[in-house]
């Protein structure tokens, strides 16, 4: 071979290499733009974030339904309206300060906002710069969290919520600008909102109190200091202002106590809480006994006071009344795991009467699954310690099934120590979770699975098949002249005959085969079949496609059929039938190309070709 023709077929292969390169530049970039594009429909199709282009200005200037429903108006009806005119009286600022840093990066903000019903609802927002038609513009993505921030309202006017809405939460964290100052708040139902530092180490220290909030406080009416604090409270609740003297007992000694309850009014006069401050006035020294007299009085029996009338009636009463006070479902725990008391709002969640509750186990309740709830459950409770964060799946009497986050505190309940459980619904945020995993995993198009879920799919596959030693075959189809399609079409019509397409491939297939789509005009059917078998299949497809119309034009399919070996990994079968499908393509289209086991392409003999 003479230098100059070494060096022609020289710079024919470097020219082909930089030519390949530049091909996978071009499908990356696809990739790309159809993951953004697959990522966009999703947010504009979602039923739980809500997802708002806002111009220069602050104007609303794109919003998906979620948006629409969650503020109560459209764009389309000709509404100017800006985003600062529907946060919290007093967040103004601090949305247009989100807007004016989005334009050097994405920042995030939590914002109190106005619902359709003019009732607040606070979301979580992401504010990041765009573009829009050619202008500036700023993107937000937003989710409602309102939920997981009841009563989360710092700094809020009084007179900018309705007082269904109020929260006394709002003024609390002024409680604790002085490390010394021992205070704490309660709702109306005597629900703990808020306790400072050193209150909570006085009451654990001194008082042995739990300052949980979102439980009743105090939790046990059993000491004389108890009852009184309730019943300051209660007065407190009720309008009045009142101090008193107490003494708690403990194993340091008898201390001292003044304590003031307050009513927590709104600005609009409506009692929404009350606030209780304690001042320790020291400790009360007990009077010491002569030793005469002390032999004299340890000589006399004992005498004990009978008991006062109705107290312990009384006390079973308030107990009673503190736990169906409760917001949420609550149930108290002994010791050997049994339910030995319970709200009523949990007993109307699942269906359930007290007698089908009480004294059974509590781990009963859950729908394990094989997570071993119930022996965590168990194990938590014989450890003796407080929990929080377990997920525990239950199902109510009539079938349906909830989702709790439960959370345990030791308590003194009566004469015993009890587990006092609380059950925080998280059923909506879990039903949420799902079907964001669902889109995910779904071409929003032709509403079947996606690559990412059809790789989660063959993965799956894979390892059943190689546990059952049966046969497993993969068909990569892909749709001639798809460009021509589009141009002829438009791309709305394009994706018309694509939804129509999967929709006709879909019927035609068994229910124990997956179908997906790959790529723009490429589809994947994974079938539990040996190879001869799926390319009969296949054949029967692109007779299909072949006499049909879609928006007008004939549609042909070039086939690539794999069988997975016992050594083939996903990325090696779909690597096989796309060298497949391209060498059907190659020769003409509308044809199918088989793959033997070993990954090479069979002998022309083993081709069948559809013209």
């Amino acid at each position: 071979m003479s230098e100059d023709a070494s060096n022609r077929r020289r710079d024919v292969v470097q020219y082909s290499i930089e030519l390949e390169k530049e091909l996978m530049k071009v499908r990356r970039s696809e990739k790309v733009l159809r993951e953004m594009e697959r990522r966009y429909l999703t947010l504009m199709e979602s039923s739980v974030f809500l997802h708002v282009v806002l111009g220069p200005n602050g104007t609303f200037r794109m919003m998906n339904r979620r948006a629409e429903s969650f503020f109560g108006f459209q764009l389309k009806t000709g509404v100017d309206v800006a985003l600062y005119s529907l946060v919290g009286s007093g967040y103004e600022k601090e949305a247009e300060s989100a807007m004016a840093a989005a334009a050097n990066g994405p920042n995030h903000v939590v914002l109190p906002a106005i619902r359709a019903d003019g009732s607040l609802g606070w979301l979580d927002m992401e504010f990041s710069p765009a573009s829009y038609q050619g202008e500036p513009a700023v993107l937000v993505l937003a989710a409602d969290v309102s939920g997981l921030l009841e009563g989360r309202t710092e700094g809020m006017p009084f007179a900018s919520l309705p007082d269904s809405e109020v929260s006394p939460a709002y003024a609390l964290p002024l409680l604790n600008c002085c490390p010394g100052l021992l205070c704490f708040a309660v709702n109306r139902k005597g629900l703990l909102l808020y306790s400072t530092r050193g209150y909570r180490e006085i009451a654990k220290r001194f008082l042995e109190h739990e300052c949980a909030p979102g439980f009743p406080y105090p939790v046990s009416l059993e000491t004389p200091f108890d009852m009184e604090l309730q019943d300051l409270i209660h007065d407190a609740l009720q309008g009045g202002t009142r101090m008193s003297a107490l003494v708690e007992k403990s194993s340091e000694g008898n201390n001292r106590w003044n304590v003031t309850a307050a009513p927590l009014v709104s600005a609009t006069g409506v009692i929404m809480g009350a606030v209780v401050h304690l001042t320790a006035v020291g400790r009360v020294e007990q009077p010491e006994t002569p030793k005469e007299e002390a032999q004299t009085v340890s000589e006399k029996p004992e005498v004990q006071s009978p008991p006062e009338q109705g107290g312990s009636e009384k006390i079973r009463e308030r107990q009673a009344e503190l736990l169906n006070a409760m917001p949420r479902p609550f149930c108290l725990v002994d010791e050997e795991g049994l339910c030995a008391e319970v709200n009523d709002r949990f007993l109307g969640v699942l269906k359930l009467t007290r007698d089908e509750v009480v004294g059974q186990p509590f781990a009963n309740l859950s729908d394990d699954l094989g997570e071993n709830l119930a022996e965590r459950f168990l194990q938590a409770i014989g450890a003796g310690i407080s929990f929080e964060g377990l997920e525990w799946r239950v199902c109510a009497k009539d079938g349906e099934v909830f989702f709790w986050e439960i959370s345990g505190f030791r308590v003194r309940w009566g004469d015993a120590e009890m587990i006092l459980v609380s059950c925080a619904d998280q059923t909506k945020l879990r039903r949420a979770e799902e079907q964001l995993v669902r889109l995910s995993i779904m071409d929003v198009s032709t509403g079947v699975l996606n690559r990412q879920g059809m790789e989660r799919v063959i993965n799956e596959e894979i390892g059943r098949a190689a546990l059952y030693r049966s046969s497993l075959s993969l068909l990569l189809l892909n749709v001639d002249g798809f460009r021509r399609l589009n141009a002829e079409a438009g791309h709305t019509g394009g994706d018309r005959a694509m939804r129509d397409l999967a929709a006709g491939l879909k019927s035609r297939v068994r229910q124990t085969d997956f179908l997906g789509r790959w790529g723009g005009d490429e589809f994947v059917i994974l079938t539990p079949v040996p190879l001869a078998a799926a390319a009969r299949l296949a054949e029967t497809l692109l007779g299909f496609a072949r006499n049909t119309s879609f928006e007008g034009n004939s549609l042909t399919l070039s086939a690539g059929v794999a069988e997975f070996g016992e050594s083939m990994n996903i990325s090696a079968v779909t690597a096989a039938a796309y060298e497949a499908m391209t060498e059907a393509k190659r020769t003409g289209g509308d044809r199918v190309v088989q793959v033997k086991k070993s990954g090479k392409k069979a002998g022309n003999a083993d081709w069948d070709t559809q013209n």
